[in-house]
């Protein structure tokens, strides 16, 4: 079985030097080759007329990757020429059988711009297998992960993914279940007295724990210290409030796939937590595609 390979985007911006930080991390505990990979558009060298700005990105890059790989971490680069960034992003992932993509999203103005609902939100739409939004919340690298997950069977995957890196990494796992409150009679009905309302929303939650636990407990986690919690609330509310409390410097969710056409499905919670989260937010595909 091949070594995985980690595509991470870079623009130079030091958000994205960052995200090549905690991605190098993450790839020298689990094995991983680098592939530091700059799209430059193409009507940005039309547009300033620099000739030698191609050069100057090469030059840069490739120091990059030399700086990675001095430190372990074997590390190709990559400098194209595009008309889209995103799309030359997921394509470049493709060519090279990428099996996990990293961005990080900032505020920079420009080209330079990695802000999520433009071109992080299409690759994170396109992404072939998983997507890292990587971000520098320390540790580097991560020693408390929280896993987000509702039971399903592509939340098994991510469930089982999160395992795995964090036996790679050495770190605790908190598998987080939030499920929906109950309906909405029920909960008026609750609420004419909160003190009888918090005190079966408690009840609630600790018989869905023991179900919890025990769905969690059928992955194998040996190595791993695992924790389990269920809680009642916003769902990604919740979620960026136990990662804050369990200390977590990444969160791992599961995203669906589409038929056909492959694309990541981002769901209202997902994209929530990915906007919001000062964390690493890593979306693992319910179903990935077939290797070529």
């Amino acid at each position: 079985m091949p070594d995985p390979r980690y595509v991470v985007t870079t623009d130079l911006s030091p958000a994205s030097r960052r995200g090549l930080a905690v991605t190098a991390a993450i790839a020298e505990c689990t094995g991983a080759q680098l592939d530091v990979f700059c799209a430059v558009p193409r009507d940005l060298l039309a547009a300033e007329e620099m000739d030698d700005l191609l050069a100057r990105v090469r030059d840069e890059v490739g120091a990059m990757a030399k700086a990675q790989s001095e430190r372990g971490v074997p590390t190709a680069c990559h400098v194209a020429v595009v008309k889209d960034v995103a799309d030359g992003i997921v394509r470049h992932a493709q060519r090279v059988d990428a099996d996990l993509v990293a961005v990080a999203p900032q505020g920079a103005t420009g080209w330079k711009k990695l802000v999520f609902g433009s071109i992080t939100e299409q690759v994170l739409r396109k992404a072939p297998r998983m997507l890292l939004i990587a971000r520098g919340a320390r540790p580097i690298p991560p020693k408390d992960v929280l896993v987000a997950v509702d039971r399903s069977p592509g939340a098994g995957r991510a469930l089982r993914h999160a395992i795995a890196l964090c036996r790679s990494l050495e770190a605790n796992l908190h598998a987080l279940w939030v499920p929906h409150p109950p309906g909405a009679m029920i909960h008026l009905q609750e609420a004419l007295d909160s003190t009888v309302d918090y005190k079966r929303k408690k009840a609630r939650e600790k018989k869905l724990g023991v179900e919890f636990a025990e769905w969690v407990a059928r992955f194998p986690s040996t190595g791993v210290n695992v924790s389990t919690r269920v809680e009642e609330g916003d769902a990604a509310a919740t979620i960026l409030t136990q990662a804050r409390l369990k200390k977590a410097s990444l969160i791992v969710m599961g995203a669906h796939a589409k038929s056909r056409t492959k694309e990541l499905f981002v769901g209202s919670v997902a994209r929530a937590v990915a906007a919001a989260a000062p964390q690493s937010v890593l979306l693992v595909r319910a179903r990935p595609p077939k290797r070529r």
